[in-house]
């Protein structure tokens, strides 16, 4: 994760050998890593910690890509490692997966595939009870609805994510925010609005 992370620092500043260097990195099996647990019928089953680097950098590296070219379709490398993870259970990164894949579909207008990711997302974190991940989901989600004239549905993720948030939560401030002054804004509520803007900056 580590190496994932420099790879797209040292690529935004433009040194993609460097940042590709990093991705090969961040695909290798650590030496020694500990796989947490001691069980070896557990280890059995457990997906290989390279196989689990080796998407994690993938995601990195779309991440990456989609950065330093916007035109770049990055989907068909965000669809394997969604199925991998599925497939495996892995759900923790598979919610973060999903929620870089919405975003694209976000930003490249595919509302509908946005909405479809963002909704498993939501429905994965509710399951685990990922308190993080729902209010993530839910503010992700609410503006790709309101895109979509689903004013009611986003009102009552709103309210949702009303009770979640806690005004600490640096992490998810910003998304709830934005998602939350939207949805005030359609309730003609303007004045409630504009503080959740300036809080938001």
């Amino acid at each position: 994760v580590a190496y994932s992370g420099l790879a797209y620092l040292v690529g935004t500043m433009r040194l993609h050998r460097l940042a590709y260097r990093y991705l090969r990195l961040a695909r290798q099996k650590i030496v020694g890593e500990h796989s947490g647990t001691e069980s070896h019928l557990t280890l059995e089953v457990l997906p290989d910690l390279a196989w689990e680097h080796d998407l994690t950098a993938t995601v990195s590296e779309a991440i990456y890509l989609r950065t330093m070219n916007r035109a770049v379709d990055v989907t068909p490398m965000l669809d394997e490692v969604v199925q991998q993870f599925r497939a495996f259970g892995q759900n923790q990164a598979l919610e973060i997966t999903l929620a870089v894949r919405g975003f694209f579909h976000h930003a490249d207008g595919r509302l509908r595939s946005a909405r479809a990711d963002f909704e498993e997302l939501l429905i994965s974190a509710r399951r685990r009870g990922n308190a993080d991940h729902v209010i993530w989901g839910t503010t992700l989600l609410i503006p790709v609805l309101m895109s979509l004239d689903r004013t009611n549905d986003a009102v009552a993720l709103d309210s949702e994510a009303v009770q979640l948030f806690e005004e600490k939560d640096k992490l998810n401030g910003p998304n709830f925010y934005g998602s939350h002054v939207q949805v005030l804004g359609v309730q003609g509520l303007t004045t409630d609005a504009v503080s959740y803007a300036e809080k938001a900056l």
